[in-house]
Formats: C-alpha cells, structure tokens, sequence
C-alpha cells in the first residue's frame, strides 16, 4: 500500500509568502491612512464652514459674531459632535487644551472650557480682547475667528530660541475659518513667530487669526 505524501508548504514558500504579505501591507498601509487622513480634512473643512455659517446667522440674530464654538452649541445653532475634529487626538479637545495651556498666566479662564469636545479654538480661549479683535483681526481681509490647531506640532527651532513649549511653540499646517465663512490654510512658520524668516521676539495669540502685520506689533 503506497502512502500518499501529506501537502504543505516548504520554508523557502513560507518565507516567500510572508514577503508577499508584508510587501501588501507595505504599500496598503500608507494609502490606508493618508486616505484616513483626507477624510479627517474633508471633515475638519466641513465642519468649520458649517460652524462658520452658523456664526452668521449668529451675527444676524444677536449683532454680534461668537468667540467660539460655546455659544453655538449652547444656544443649538449646531450640534456638539460638529465641535469634535476627526484630526483631534485629545479627548477634551484642543480648544480645551488652549484654555489649560494658560493656567500659569493671568490669561487663564477656567469658566472657558466646555463639557464635550471642542477641537476649534476660538478668540474666547485665547482670551483675546474685543479691542485687540475690532482693531487688528475683524477689520483685515484674512481675519478669522476659529482655528483648527491639531495637526500641529512643537517648534524644536523656536524651543531652542527660549520660547516655552505649548501650543503658540508649533510648526506645521492649520486651518483658519474667516468671517465670511472660507476656510484657509496657514503655516504656523509663516503665518505666526515670524520675523524676516527668523523666530519673532514676541508671538501672540492674534497672530493666528489674521496676516494683519499690526499682529506682530509691526508699523
């Protein structure tokens, strides 16, 4: 009686199918999360344009544009999820982080934090001023009033210049939604703690909302 041969794989085929699988993954991972990615900037874009109509129609019913995405939500003009950025990896959200980032200066405003996550800082958590707000960023062509800060991240060059890690201290990309509703994108190199391409001796909070030179105390 003749026994058959059991089938299996020798260790040259296994290896070669592992190097197969491993060269899939390879090249599907990265498409896998830069598509993720580009859905969370569809989203992120989305939703500040709908936050930003919503302001709008803010403005038309009290006189006044909102400072955050607070009032919206406490008055029902949006819904708290579109508060949330899908980019956002904090569980509060990084508005909620601006206004915790403040706690060691006169700034801090502990009554700015909101209940559920708030991913779009605002003119409220910076604490910046009416004043400072009619001047400098609601009268230029490029003010804003909401920012999306996530994708951020620490300026290694600024820290090295004596400025203190937080959220001012990032370099990368971020999202500004203008009064009329547009969203841009601006560098944090370029758009703030910029001086004829050398880290600025002071960056403020404003610089983010607007390409207005008088952000930088510059005439």
């Amino acid at each position: 009686m003749k026994l058959s041969r059991r089938a299996g794989l020798t260790l040259a085929e296994t290896l070669a199918v592992l190097a197969i699988i491993l060269i899939i993954a390879g090249i599907a991972i990265p498409v896998f999360l830069n598509t993720r990615s580009r859905g969370y900037e569809a989203r992120d874009i989305s939703n500040l344009k709908q936050l930003g109509t919503a302001g709008v129609l803010y403005y038309e019913s009290s006189g006044a544009y909102p400072d955050s995405t607070a009032p919206l939500v406490t008055l029902k003009y949006v819904p708290i999820e579109l508060a949330a950025s899908g980019h956002d990896p904090n569980a509060e959200g990084m508005a909620n982080i601006v206004v915790k980032d403040s706690v060691t200066t006169p700034f801090y405003r502990p009554e700015n934090l909101t209940s559920y996550k708030s991913s779009y800082p605002g003119l409220r958590e910076f604490c910046i001023s009416d004043i400072w707000a009619d001047e400098v960023i609601r009268s230029s062509q490029g003010g804003g009033w909401l920012v999306e800060l996530s994708t951020g991240r620490d300026d290694k060059v600024l820290a090295a210049n004596g400025f203190r890690t937080g959220i001012l201290n990032r370099a990368g990309k971020y999202k500004r939604l203008l009064y009329d509703t547009s969203v841009v994108l601006r560098d944090f190199k370029d758009g703030i703690g910029s001086n004829g391409g050398k880290p600025a001796v002071y960056r403020s909070a404003a610089q983010l909302f607007t390409d207005d030179p008088k952000a930088y105390g510059v005439k």
